[in-house]
């Protein structure tokens, strides 16, 4: 693949390039890639629609193991296909495991800063937020285990949503983390939802270990959100598989899905999915080389021409986190500066939760002149 070509994606209703109206301004902020999906992937979609007929659509018995035999492949999980459950996107998943979990004032847990869809399912769902904030020191972040026990021993605390690899600060758990999380949650009663939506962006020299993949006990308590939207750059074609163990879970969560009518399948997102897992490594790992490369340019140059941004490194995920705290500016006043001085859209760090303050979130995945053109334009606006 060629990562450098600049793919025009202005006027195709995308979320990243048309939301907002300044059309000079560089977006690098919601997590999906400009680069093209896989050939493979896009040959198979081509190939079905030019078959014509889009009508209701059952799921075949190779999209189970294709998933099985990816995940056992890469990550050394051995996964039941009894255990897949087909989700119309994470997010999604996680609002029914709420609900399929916890009742009305519950508590759950969550690790800021963190991805914000998180609080407002939360919220949206009638359950209280309970936050178990990650501690940043020199050398990154790591978790609060003495508060995360803390809050697990609370009567109304019934699920910890986790997210695995950390969407935005990008650090990839150790076995030895999670299943020290694994441990208070189990002791406590605790069920886990382990969103692992970036689970194959892994940097070199880490490696994501799935929670349930640790243990029995842990994956008994637990449900682990995957999908090939992040990995395959395909989150419109509304895709995610959701892996339960525990058969009560599992009978729980599957009453929520079928009460919302969420079980039905997208006809291009199961061919898109079975041909991205069938065929898509070899491209996992060409776009997972340009985005660490892309990572070590923003470093550089960071050190180098804007030395007061401190630059968080990334384990996984193709985000970086950002501190301009530095600067001594607002949260709003960082964003106006980005948005409409140097004219680059970033995720700002406030929307993560209040220890986000000052930072911001960029997207790697672009080509790099992209990358270089939004630091000479950062550049240029804080000297």
């Amino acid at each position: 693949m060629d990562f450098d070509k600049m793919i025009d994606r202005s006027g195709t209703n995308s979320i990243k390039w048309d939301r907002f109206k300044n059309k000079k301004a560089l977006p690098l902020w919601v997590a999906d890639m400009d680069f093209k999906s896989p050939q493979e992937v896009i040959d198979v979609l081509e190939k079905r629609v030019q078959h014509g007929i889009f009508g209701y659509t059952s799921i075949p018995e190779q999209y189970y193991k294709s998933i099985q035999k990816w995940y056992l492949n890469r990550q050394s999980w051995a996964i039941d296909m009894d255990d897949i459950i087909f989700t119309p996107g994470v997010v999604t998943a996680i609002s029914a495991g709420i609900q399929a979990f916890t009742k009305t004032g519950d508590e759950v847990i969550i690790q800021p800063p963190v991805y914000f869809p998180f609080k407002k399912t939360i919220l949206n769902n009638g359950r209280q937020l309970l936050k178990n904030e990650l501690i940043k020191n020199k050398t990154g972040y790591s978790i609060d285990f003495d508060d995360l026990e803390k809050k697990a021993q609370r009567k109304s605390a019934k699920l910890l949503i986790l997210c695995s690899p950390h969407n935005p600060i990008g650090r990839v758990w150790r076995k030895e983390e999670l299943f020290r999380m694994g441990q208070i949650c189990e002791e406590n009663n605790v069920k886990v939802i382990s969103d692992e939506i970036h689970g194959d962006l892994i940097f070199d020299g880490h490696k994501q270990v799935p929670y349930a993949s640790i243990n029995k006990e842990m994956a008994d308590h637990s449900m682990i959100c995957t999908a090939p939207s992040k990995t395959f750059n395909m989150a419109g074609l509304d895709n995610s598989n959701i892996i339960i163990s525990n058969n009560l879970m599992k009978t729980d969560y599957i009453n929520i899905l079928e009460k919302n009518d969420l079980m039905r399948p997208n006809l291009l997102g199961l061919e898109g999915t079975l041909a991205a897992y069938e065929n898509g490594e070899k491209w996992l790992q060409e776009v997972m080389d340009y985005i660490q490369e892309n990572y070590k340019y923003l470093r550089d140059y960071c050190a180098k021409h804007l030395p007061r941004i401190k630059v968080n490194e990334p384990e996984g995920t193709y985000l970086v986190w950002l501190d301009f705290s530095e600067y001594n500016l607002t949260d709003k006043a960082l964003e106006n500066k980005l948005m409409e001085d140097a004219k680059v859209i970033l995720n700002q760090g406030y929307v993560f939760g209040s220890s986000g303050s000052g930072y911001v979130r960029l997207n790697l995945a672009s080509p790099r002149q992209m990358i270089e053109e939004a630091l000479e334009r950062i550049k240029k606006s804080f000297s």
